[in-house]
């Protein structure tokens, strides 16, 4: 008897592992705690604090506080890039611009953020 070798092709749905074929909404986003999604949203507000918390907030809504509110924050790292590429206002260049930002979403005791640690994490997708 010869083995026969069977080959199982597994098709998985969109968005396993953390790989969104369609960006979630800042809404969505806030369900996903402890996972890697891409998000699509407009940044109604942005805050650079980098000369406190060395971070800058960008968010999905006009009030921080909101719990509808997904705030990306740039990280340190990242903020540290953003200026080796010569992108000093960095709440000032996404501010009211539309973006797709991918990143790992988390729960923090001011809100869900989802954290980037490197400027290619997040795209523009309208530059106004």
């Amino acid at each position: 008897m010869r083995p026969t070798l069977i080959f199982l092709v597994l098709l998985l749905p969109a968005g396993v592992g953390g790989q969104e074929s369609v960006p979630l909404t800042p809404a969505m986003a806030l369900r996903r705690i402890d996972e890697k999604v891409t998000v699509e949203m407009l940044v109604k507000s942005a805050k650079d604090l980098r000369d406190n918390a060395g971070v800058v907030f960008l968010d999905s809504s006009d009030d921080y506080k909101s719990p509808d509110n997904l705030a990306v924050v740039i990280n340190r790292k990242a903020c540290g890039k953003f200026k080796e590429a010569g992108v000093t206002d960095i709440a000032g260049k996404f501010k009211d611009q539309k973006i797709r930002v991918t990143g790992l979403v988390v729960r923090k005791e001011s809100g869900v953020q989802l954290i980037v640690s490197d400027p290619q994490q997040i795209v523009l997708v309208e530059v106004k």
